[in-house]
């Protein structure tokens, strides 16, 4: 018989977001960082008890972000999203997926019982905005959130 709900947290959990710039000028180093995210996840593998306390996202952005990877334990991911180089760098894309993404992430894993660290951030670039990126402004918005994350460019 039960007596109640375990109310004890499941774990701590590390919402890992790797967001990589695919703007035409990423054209010469694209499939570089395609294998390194396979082989990323590839590593990982080997590590389960590691991969277990981190869920891990993919973004993409040019002159707009794209979602590929969400929240996802890379214990049961077959393959990493294949990213490609088009358009403009325009941060401000990622930065605003980011501010919209971390707070339901967040919010699910503690729905699901998991404590869960700030989040962290990697963004992987080539180069500089456009000169009409309003990327400060967006920026600043994800810093000045609630669960704002420590981010590594």
């Amino acid at each position: 018989m039960t007596t109640g709900m375990n109310m004890e947290p499941r774990g701590n959990i590390l919402p890992i977001y790797f967001v990589a710039d695919e703007s035409g000028s990423m054209g010469p180093d694209i499939a570089e960082l395609n294998s390194g995210l396979q082989s990323l996840l590839n590593e990982i593998r080997m590590a389960p008890f590691a991969a277990a306390n981190v869920r891990f996202s993919v973004i993409g952005f040019d002159n707009e972000a794209r979602l590929y990877l969400s929240n996802a334990d890379l214990r049961h991911v077959e393959q990493m999203p294949t990213l490609s180089a088009r358009y403009a760098t325009y941060f401000s894309t990622a930065f605003d997926l980011l501010n919209a993404q971390i707070p339901d992430d967040v919010a699910q894993l503690k729905a699901e019982g998991y404590r869960v660290n700030r989040p962290a951030v990697f963004l992987l670039t080539d180069g500089y905005p456009m000169s009409d990126d309003l990327w400060q402004e967006a920026l600043s918005d994800l810093q000045n959130a609630p669960h704002h994350p420590n981010i590594l460019a």
